[in-house]
């Protein structure tokens, strides 16, 4: 705990502000506008945000949050110099999920200029296959965001179909899905080709014919449906239906239960109080 009197020390105001401001879970956002930040601060925010004794700190302390906050408000100031810092970190997160949670909605806050770096991380393929989701997950942000960039997200994320047999089916079915977010019709022939090559993850968007039919290219399926999620997973299908014979199946029927004789006490107390009713009963007659 030695670092965070040094981090405290190390940011001035407005960004000291992050360190106290904690969890980041849930879907309520902190007030930053009120915050009084301005392109000036961006500095303090990227050194934050890539901030080793921050990142690495006491998982149940305040401070540990305060990167994720910044690199929020980075993306809210539009802050471009903070594209390679975020991408030169990402590999460091092998145990964190927040980089996918979070960085897509920074990287669209940024806005187009991100792409070019964003799409040399993805095309590399020594890099792990989560975080080029998260690239990938960006790329289709920003393209949602920034009309005017779509196709040139859109080209970034169909060249990397292009390349399917370089590239992890995992990682392009994800890939297939966020061209469909962009209702990229102009990718059917890169999407074919990687379906026909059988490198795509059918669990993630479904099969060929599921696609055209989503991107308004069929109607709909010439073959039947198919479950492409119990097919790659046959352990947990097979467990998801034991745990559903188990629930519909109807309950055993109660067992009728013994009838036990009363005891020397209980027996003697209840022929007392049937002799008192029976009493009761020829006085009333």
């Amino acid at each position: 705990m030695d670092t965070l009197p040094t981090a405290n020390a190390a940011y001035s105001p407005p960004v000291d502000q992050l360190l106290s401001l904690g969890d980041c879970r849930g879907s309520h956002w902190p007030n930053y506008g009120a915050m009084s930040f301005a392109p000036e601060h961006v500095p303090g925010l990227i050194r934050m945000s890539i901030d080793p004794a921050l990142n690495r700190g006491d998982p149940e302390s305040d401070e540990v949050w305060a990167p994720v906050h910044a690199w929020r408000v980075l993306g809210m100031l539009r802050a471009p110099e903070a594209i390679e810092p975020l991408l030169g970190i990402l590999p460091e997160f092998e145990d964190s999920t927040w980089p996918g949670q979070e960085y897509p909605g920074v990287f669209a806050g940024i806005g187009p200029a991100a792409i070019p770096a964003l799409s040399e991380f993805l095309a590399e393929g020594s890099q792990d296959t989560w975080n080029r989701v998260t690239c990938a997950a960006a790329l289709a942000k920003i393209g949602a965001a920034w009309p005017e960039a779509r196709g040139e997200c859109v080209a970034a994320l169909s060249r990397l179909l292009e390349d399917s047999a370089e590239n992890d089916d995992v990682l392009l079915g994800s890939v297939v899905n966020y061209l469909l977010d962009l209702n990229a019709v102009e990718a059917a022939p890169a999407m074919e080709r990687a379906f026909a090559e059988k490198r795509v993850d059918l669990s993630a968007a479904g099969d060929w014919e599921d696609i055209q039919v989503e991107l308004g290219l069929l109607e709909e399926r010439i073959t039947p449906a198919r479950n492409y999620f119990r097919e790659s997973n046959p352990g947990l299908a097979q467990l998801a239906d034991l745990i559903e014979r188990r629930v519909s199946a109807p309950a055993p029927p109660l067992e009728p239960q013994p009838v036990r004789a009363p005891s020397g006490a209980a027996a003697a107390a209840k022929r007392k109080r049937e002799k008192e009713a029976r009493r009761k009963n020829r006085r009333r007659k």
